[in-house]
């Protein structure tokens, strides 16, 4: 497992890096996470991503949808991997944890007591990068008993 496990630290890592870059680069000020960013930085960003473009050519479901899916796949896969794909007590409160904040931050937005808008599609696909992660779980525990 551990030559799979570094695979799998960095799928988790390049969808948390791609859902931020979606973010950054394709989303139109303010976003909340760019408020995090100098502006120097924000607007060489900006110029950048109106160069090429590229938020015009993009379906919206990738700009405003997918980064969510993508956090949450990545924050869901390491609480995978730092319990070694094992259903316990302690995996299964933090699983619950994560994907609890992803659909409460959601609900919150909804009831406009956090920054954002609310969205359903936004649900789907955080309840999407929530189940892949713990499909893995099943996959394993699947050939663990096959060999």
């Amino acid at each position: 497992m551990g030559f799979q496990k570094t695979y799998i630290i960095l799928l988790s890592i390049l969808s948390l890096i791609s859902g931020g870059f979606i973010y950054l680069f394709l989303r139109k000020p303010p976003a909340v996470f760019q408020a995090f960013i100098p502006k120097n930085y924000m607007t060489a960003i900006r110029e950048l991503s109106l160069a090429r473009n590229l938020s015009t050519n993009t379906p919206d479901w990738i700009i405003y949808n997918l980064p969510d899916c993508l956090w949450m796949f990545s924050f869901t896969l390491a609480i995978c991997v730092i319990w070694d794909f094992k259903l316990h007590r302690q995996s299964k409160f933090w699983l619950a944890v994560c994907f609890l904040s992803g659909i409460g931050f959601e609900i919150l937005q909804h009831m406009s007591l956090v920054p954002g808008v609310f969205d359903w599609k936004d649900l789907i696909f955080i309840i999407s990068g929530a189940t892949l992660p713990l499909s893995f779980i099943f996959k394993i525990r699947i050939d663990e008993k096959n060999i």
